[in-house]
């Protein structure tokens, strides 16, 4: 029915039904989110973390309401670090934190961040954006269009890439690269 409405009260009737699932806490939360509710967003993102620590899309959202939304990057600073101390074996706690140090315009730790979750897992192309972004926002452009080239050799239908590309070799002085590029995002 699409009703944002009804969504929100028949998932707080499936929690009082269920306390103990995290998966409905968490569409509540989601359902809230999309309702601009962010206060009661959190709390049942975090009712869901309670009850399962391994959600990390849970944890994304909570992040996304406080980078986002709320522009509180002191609590996404300590949600990004539970996430991490919760499952560091998940790429997107590491993705977030990055982003945190973003905001903190701390980029040498936004980039050591983003390496980590390189590490734990390498195709992540949102992440390889934005640790590329990181390095362009230092100066480093040669690190950059290494990563933008990688992004490019996993999703060779990724058309940003060469948008991305464009901007960076510009940058770097390489215009005529940079106009192949942006004529190739264009042409897609």
């Amino acid at each position: 029915e699409k009703n944002l409405s009804k969504g929100i009260e028949n998932t707080r009737i499936l929690t009082e039904l269920y306390p103990d699932d995290a998966t409905y806490h968490n569409n509540l939360g989601y359902f809230l989110f999309q309702d601009k509710q962010y206060g009661n967003a959190l709390k049942a993102y975090k009712t869901a973390i309670r009850l399962d620590k391994t959600q990390a899309l849970t944890y994304s959202g909570i992040l996304w309401i406080y980078i986002e939304k709320l522009g509180d990057v002191d609590s996404a600073m300590v949600w990004a670090k539970k996430m991490i101390a919760d499952n560091p074996q998940n790429a997107w706690g590491y993705y977030n934190l990055g982003a945190v140090y973003v905001c903190l315009d701390s980029l040498d730790s936004s980039v050591t961040a983003f390496q980590k979750a390189r590490e734990v897992n390498p195709y992540l192309t949102d992440n390889l954006y934005r640790l590329a972004h990181s390095y362009r926002l230092q100066g480093l452009y040669g690190e950059a269009i290494r990563i933008l080239e990688r992004i490019s050799e996993i999703n060779k239908y990724d058309i940003g890439v060469n948008y991305n590309l464009g901007v960076v070799l510009q940058l770097a002085g390489n215009t005529e690269k940079a106009r192949k590029y942006f004529t190739i995002f264009i042409q897609r």
